[in-house]
């Protein structure tokens, strides 16, 4: 087998024809050989003075060989993109040619052995230029004031330099000096100077300075002095003096009454009013020029007399009422002379710090007033007369009574078991529920079952409206076998269960809850008749028929649990209704807004359910309803925060899904 070893001359050629290649737009393959050789292009300077007679050189920079190795360059100087014959040194030498044209360098990387080149072209200069160069504007930025421009970093040396002065970009007539002095005229516009620098067979150069933006010049000095009598109905000036420039000047006034701008006193005179009396009189003035910035002086102070008048004397503030909390307290000022025309005002403070909003002749005491001393300052007025205020004496507000808080099991024990089902009102009872809360609806066949959404979808394996759904898809029916079995133990010899929907169905409780059923109200009702001690509070859900409402009753007194039944809507009218038709069965309001407190003292329900956002932004009123005894219930107080929060207002029950826990 023979072996072929490329000569030098070979693999020159192959170099040559692969840049070929890529130059023709071809793609270049490189022999087996030297497949993994590869050259990177860098990056190409030219340095020198770009002058005709002188030399630039071209320096090859950042290239590199992989595998490393040695590279070597070859040059080609360019005239406006085009190749100067024989310009193919490192360095080059300006011509008259060259005057005005832009010259570049193309570089080629090269390494013996490798297949591959790398070409880079410079950035490309131009003979015989002025290039680079700022200006920069320095001075105070003021009308009046002197700018000046000063050069630098020319390349090519400049013979000569003009400048031009522009105001907003457009030039400024004579302003064609180094220095510029400010007028009024350029306040507020955008400053800048042009400078071209020249050079005899150069191309000149003309860079744009930095921007200033100069302001007015300011109005200096100046005070301003109030004269005229003090007393009321009497006219006071305010004279002007020594503000710079003295000419050309307009003055604004402002009266101000103890620091306050008087609305429409804006003359350099002013009679004092009766507002006045025993104030603080100054006057600002405001000196204003065009082109200056303006100046504001305030004058002297004068204080105004006050009139001799009587003052209202004598007084006493008694407060009566029960010093307890939701017990109202009621003001009561005498013997302040005179007592005739004169009215009064009235200010709560709790441990000496004013109430807010409570101004009226009435206050009663919230939670943040237990403990504290409650006091009532009597403001006594009339015309003419000096006004008078007089405090009560304290009176230190106590604690509701005592009152037993019991608990309400919310929908059962639904923090243990699946809500609304006969295993929560189990947990419930087993916790020691003072009270168990279910809710119920209507089936379309007439049942009534436990559920608190208008749909089964949330808390069963089943789907669809309550109203629209018969008792055998919820609660289950039995199907009569094919082959009939004599089975004396049987429940139902011939039968077969077919179970209604599982509210057990994926609930975070666990397995063992799966295929709870559904229960009805009677199967609640008989469970608890056969389970004394905690009463039940029933929830209505949707709008309830008479014959609902008949219904539920029949079932309440059929289980004999009418004593024990607290019967429970959102709707207004079901509770009426329920009122009318079941007169021998406690009901309640369920309310979610202040004016339900209201409404159930105007229905005088049983219970009034609140939430304990809405209990504790209105104790007073809560108090109130359980003052006229109906029982206040709060719900859902779930942790430890709310139970501290809600526990002083002493309600006779709080609805929670922790049944165990909340004591």
């Amino acid at each position: 087998m023979s072996v072929f070893r490329p000569t030098v001359r070979r693999s020159l050629l192959a170099v040559v024809i692969s840049v070929a290649l890529m130059t023709t737009g071809l793609v270049a393959t490189a022999a087996p050989a030297q497949a993994a050789a590869k050259i990177t292009a860098g990056k190409v300077q030219v340095t020198g003075t770009v002058v005709v007679g002188k030399n630039i050189t071209a320096k090859p920079e950042g290239f590199t060989a992989k595998p490393a190795h040695k590279l070597s360059y070859s040059y080609q100087w360019l005239r406006n993109g085009k190749t100067i014959k024989n310009a193919t040194s490192k360095s080059y030498t300006i011509k008259s040619a060259d005057k005005g044209k832009k010259l570049a360098v193309k570089i080629r990387a090269k390494a013996a052995g490798y297949s591959t080149t790398a070409w880079k072209k410079s950035t490309t200069v131009t003979a015989n230029s002025i290039w680079q160069g700022k200006a920069k504007v320095t001075g105070t930025a003021q009308a009046g004031k002197t700018l000046k421009v000063t050069t630098s970093t020319f390349t090519g040396k400049p013979t000569t330099i003009a400048y031009q002065w522009l105001r907003n970009g457009k030039s400024i007539k004579g302003a064609t000096k180094a220095r510029y002095t400010l007028t009024t005229s350029d306040a507020g516009k955008k400053i800048t100077v042009k400078v071209t620098a020249k050079r005899t067979g150069y191309k000149s150069r003309t860079v744009t300075s930095n921007t200033v933006k100069p302001t007015k010049p300011p109005i200096t000095n100046g005070k301003a002095s109030v004269s005229g009598s003090v007393q009321i109905g009497q006219r006071l000036t305010v004279k002007p003096t020594g503000f710079k420039p003295s000419s050309h000047l307009t003055y604004h006034y402002q009266w101000y009454r103890n620091g306050k701008k008087i609305s429409s006193a804006t003359k350099a005179t002013y009679t004092t009013a009766k507002a006045d009396a025993g104030t603080s009189i100054t006057a600002k003035v405001t000196a204003k020029r065009s082109n200056y910035t303006q100046r504001t002086v305030t004058s002297n102070a004068v204080k105004v007399q006050k009139p001799v008048t009587p003052a209202i004397s004598g007084g006493r503030v008694d407060v009566v009422g029960t010093p307890q909390l939701g017990s109202t307290l009621t003001a009561n000022p005498s013997a302040f002379t005179p007592t005739s025309g004169a009215t009064y005002k009235y200010q709560w403070s709790r441990d000496g710090k004013a109430i807010t909003s409570a101004t009226g002749k009435s206050y009663t005491p919230t939670l943040a007033d237990s403990g504290k001393k409650i006091t009532c300052a009597v403001t006594a007025s009339k015309g003419g007369y000096t006004a008078r205020t007089v405090s009560s004496t304290a009176s230190v507000i106590k604690d509701r009574p005592a009152r037993t808080t019991r608990i309400n099991a919310h929908r059962g024990n639904s923090s243990v078991a699946p809500e609304n089902t006969m295993a929560s009102v189990k947990a419930a009872y087993s916790a020691g529920a003072d009270m168990i809360e279910i809710d119920i609806d209507r089936l379309a066949t007439g049942e009534f079952i436990l559920m608190h959404d208008d749909t089964v979808d949330r808390t069963t394996n089943g789907t669809g409206s309550v109203g629209d759904l018969s008792n055998d898809y919820v609660l289950g029916y039995w199907e009569e076998d094919d082959i009939v079995l004599e089975d004396e133990e049987a429940e139902q010899p011939g039968l077969t269960w077919v179970p209604g929907l599982d509210a057990g169905y994926a609930t975070q409780f666990g397995p063992e809850f799966a295929g709870e059923p559904v229960p009805t109200l009677t199967d609640v009702l008989e469970y608890m008749a056969e389970h004394p001690g905690p009463d039940l509070q029933v929830e209505t859900k949707g709008p309830q028929t008479e014959s609902d409402l008949n219904q539920i009753a029949a079932e309440i007194r059929n289980t004999g649990m009418g004593d024990r039944v607290v019967l429970m809507s959102f709707a207004g009218t079901t509770v009426k209704d329920w009122k009318r038709v079941a007169p021998d069965i406690r009901e309640g309001l369920v309310t979610g807004s202040p004016s339900g407190f209201q409404t159930c003292l105007d229905m005088a329900v049983d219970q009034c359910v609140v939430s304990d956002a809405l209990a504790l932004s209105n104790p007073a009123m809560f108090w109130k309803v359980q003052d006229n005894g109906i029982g206040m219930v709060v719900w859902t107080v779930n942790t430890t925060t709310q139970y501290a929060a809600v526990m002083p207002l002493k309600p006779d029950y709080i609805t929670t899904n922790f049944p165990a826990d909340m004591r």
